[in-house]
């Protein structure tokens, strides 16, 4: 297995370093940058990881919006990154090839609390909890699919062995649980970028130069009512909830 993998699977928090071409990014001076990549979805050893929607732009040349934020997603298995916003209904992406380096980094800040393939008492949980610890879950769904996110509010029933867990409120592009459609989405943004080259006689000599948009994205909420019974809820609207379903495997992570 690779190694970020396990560590992911382990507990481990995702960060991306970033260090934009300052050919491309030219109204900053050289720099390093970095996101918390808080949400991530594992298929496999192929993951992306996303942060909160909460970066604020000046969208479009518009006056800032409070009401405005978006995301941003970096994955292994495709050199694309993807920024998307809910809020916005928007989605577009663009090449790795903005930045000179894009590496990821697991930190060891989480361990694991509660399994639910291994742990029949919730009492490590319990305690964690009862200590203020930041929590987050990493839920294995019917689909094969893992799926880590940050805890918004965890909760256990006094004496009653039972643990329930509200993630925090985001949405994702629903392609993200398809890496598939990521590969594709890199190869026809390439295929786009060799067309407009040879149509601009060289003048469009970077595909780092291109941002398309993707029109009417259907996204994916991952607002989770999580319980230690083996099932769980996801929240399509804050109000509205699908029936609930049941997971292969859940694990609970606090923070060191």
């Amino acid at each position: 297995m690779d190694k970020l993998v396990k560590q992911l699977l382990s507990g481990a928090s995702l960060s991306v370093i970033l260090t934009p071409d300052p050919d491309v990014q030219t109204d900053f001076p050289a720099m390093v940058e970095t996101f918390d990549l808080r949400h991530i979805v594992l298929s496999g050893e192929k993951f992306i990881g996303k942060t909160g929607h909460t970066h604020a732009v000046h969208h479009e040349f518009k006056p800032y919006d409070l009401n405005f934020s978006t995301s941003y997603a970096y994955t292994n298995y495709a050199n694309i990154v993807i920024n998307s916003s809910y809020s916005d209904n928007t989605c577009r992406y663009y090449h790795t090839s903005r930045y000179l380096d894009v590496q990821f980094v697991a930190l060891d800040d989480y361990e694991s609390v509660w399994d639910s393939k291994a742990d029949q008492d919730i009492k490590a949980a319990e305690t964690a909890i009862q200590a203020g610890r930041k929590i987050k879950i990493g839920l294995l769904d019917s689909n094969d699919i893992w799926n880590f996110h940050p805890v918004h509010m965890p909760s256990f029933y006094s004496g009653k062995n039972f643990l329930e867990l509200f993630t925090e409120q985001d949405a994702m592009p629903l392609f993200f649980r398809e890496p598939e459609s990521i590969l594709n989405l890199e190869k026809t943004l390439v295929e786009k970028f060799q067309e407009l080259e040879k149509k601009s006689q060289g003048q469009i000599d970077r595909v780092s130069l291109l941002t398309p948009q993707i029109d009417g994205p259907a996204f994916y909420s991952m607002y989770y009512t999580i319980r230690s019974d083996g099932t769980y809820l996801r929240g399509r609207i804050v109000n509205a909830q699908e029936e609930p379903e049941t997971y292969q495997a859940l694990r609970i992570y606090a923070s060191k």
